[in-house]
């Protein structure tokens, strides 16, 4: 028997299987079908072999990572939940999904990422508490601004023109949409009868996640839930396909089988061992804070008062920053750099992605592959303190003396 497809996808919340609207599709497509994939659902995306999600491993074709491309390569493995639909039914689902891209999804980036009072309080709040320490410091925000760009290039430069009257356009064609769907659906189970589609997936994937969201701005969400019937709707294929895979799964419920294989990412005395990893890091910062002298404690005689032991200090710095013998952030610090680099990937190979390894070889200053080395550290915090300390050191001083004698003390692959 062959090995199933391994699909990488954000894990659930608000009462559905996913937070995201592209993995809730394929997650929800794949349920339709009968696709058997293993579902590793992660809060980090530097987990997922291409370092975004969706992600679907495949032996044929790699990693898929377009929600798009992995539906179509479940229809070439022969999980194609239109397969009974007639040429007219297939034209109203080309046309109905391109009226969600158009008329509602920028509706659903302005409401979850670009809405302040909805961002702060909820979307960021979520993703926040989710995604693991340290890389809920800079994962949202990195999220917040690729959000803001996707939706630039939907709307063009006319969103920095009138913003607010582009705004209220925007909100007024996505009830348009919405009302077109409920009647579009009217009394139906499906959009084409009594068995799913992708039209389906892809109207629940926008859908779920602005009804189950609890928003504190919930413009559009009040008129979704004043249609009724795309509400059943929702909420059918909940209980239909994902009885129990709503965000925490319920204590009675089924574990769930081998071919879906949900990952977990809780591990026994995380918190510990993170507050612990925190503590070295704490302590081997000032330590070379001490050692580099940059913090220095000065004893002398009581009521003894000189002059300030640091003057000689300062001015050996000043003549050698006169006399040009400051030493250069050149090729050795770099050759070292990048010495660290495959000492960190030899160490953490099992945790860090493939494509951050190929970034980090395309660098081409110190400063790129330090502040590299800070994410690779990031990636395993609990796993090597030490090694953090170093990466710390070369991240603010690359050619410091310190740094220099870590670089070299570190194995080399």
């Amino acid at each position: 028997m062959a090995a199933p497809m391994e699909l990488f996808c954000w894990a659930g919340g608000w009462g559905l299987p996913s937070v995201d609207p592209d993995c809730l599709a394929v997650l929800t497509y794949a349920r339709f079908t009968g696709a058997p994939l293993r579902v590793h659902k992660v809060t980090n995306p530097w987990r997922s072999p291409s370092g975004c999600l969706p992600a679907l491993k495949t032996k044929e074709e790699g990693v898929l990572s377009q929600m798009h491309q992995i539906i179509t390569h479940l229809r070439k493995q022969q999980y194609n939940a239109d397969s009974d639909l007639s040429a007219r039914q297939g034209a109203d689902t080309l046309a109905f999904v391109s009226l969600l891209e158009e008329k509602l999804l920028p509706v659903l980036i302005h409401t979850f990422w670009v809405d302040t009072k909805n961002y702060v309080e909820h979307t960021r709040k979520w993703y926040t508490e989710a995604i693991p320490f340290p890389l809920n410091f800079f994962l949202p925000n990195r999220m917040h601004k690729q959000h803001l760009e996707r939706l630039q290039l939907i709307w063009g430069e006319s969103c920095l023109e009138d913003e607010e009257e582009l705004e209220k356009e925007m909100y007024r064609e996505a009830q348009e949409c919405l009302t077109l769907l409920s009647q579009r659906l009217g009394d139906q189970k499906f959009f084409f009868g009594d068995s799913p589609a992708s039209l389906d997936a892809f109207v629940f994937s926008h859908l779920g996640p602005l009804l189950k969201a609890k928003l504190p701005n919930g413009k559009l969400q009040q008129h979704l839930k004043s249609l009724q019937n795309l509400c059943d709707f929702c909420s059918s294929i909940l209980s239909l396909y994902f009885p129990w895979d709503g965000g925490d799964a319920p204590s009675s419920a089924p574990k769930t089988s081998a071919s879906e294989g949900t990952e977990s990412e809780e591990e026994p005395y995380k918190r510990r061992k993170q507050i612990l990893s925190v503590l070295v890091g704490l302590a081997a910062m000032i330590g070379y804070a001490f050692l580099s002298g940059i913090v220095s404690i000065q004893r002398g005689p009581p009521g003894a008062a000189g002059p300030r032991p640091i003057a000689l200090e300062e001015e050996e710095e000043e003549e050698e920053e006169d006399h040009g013998l400051s030493q250069p952030r050149g090729p050795s610090c770099f050759s070292l750099s990048r010495r660290l680099i495959a000492s960190m990937a030899h160490l953490w190979a099992p945790s860090v992605p493939p494509y951050l390894l190929r970034k980090s070889s395309q660098d081409q200053r110190v400063g790129d592959l330090s502040d590299n080395l800070f994410m690779l550290a990031s990636i395993s915090f609990s796993r090597q303190p030490e090694a953090w300390f170093a990466v710390a050191v070369l991240h603010a001083e690359p050619c410091s003396e310190l740094a220099m004698v870590m670089l070299r003390a570190f194995p080399t692959r």
